[in-house]
């Protein structure tokens, strides 16, 4: 098999969060499971990525971002009509937020730091 199929097997995850660092961590986990990552420091380039790359199978999004937070970014995937499966991962949200993002179809909201099973 090709490099090109089996990259075409693996599923896709858009990792979204203003944290280098987070997003750096993230991308080595899934990877390590064989997942395929990309990611966006903001609401802004995630909504770029959504429209132009296919297929994106899930995203991980950070709540708290410049340029354009979680819940707009999410509000904004809905109104033109994508529905990409998206947890939240955030730690200064407020209560707000996760029934917000639960209410436009967010899939989970977990709290940094988070924990890794193993």
């Amino acid at each position: 098999m090709s490099d090109v199929q089996e990259k075409s097997l693996k599923p896709t995850l858009l990792i979204v969060d203003d944290e280098n660092d987070i997003r750096y961590t993230l991308n080595l986990l899934f990877q390590s499971v064989g997942v395929n990552c990309i990611s966006a420091a903001d609401g802004e380039s995630a909504l770029e990525l959504v429209q132009q790359y296919h297929p994106i199978d899930a995203i991980i999004s950070d709540i708290n971002m410049p340029n354009m937070d979680g819940i707009e970014f999410l509000e904004k995937m809905r109104q033109v009509g994508i529905y990409i499966p998206l947890v939240f991962l955030s730690g200064r949200a407020s209560k707000q937020d996760a029934v917000r993002a639960l209410q436009l179809g967010a899939h989970d909201f977990i709290e940094k730091p988070y924990e890794v099973m193993k």
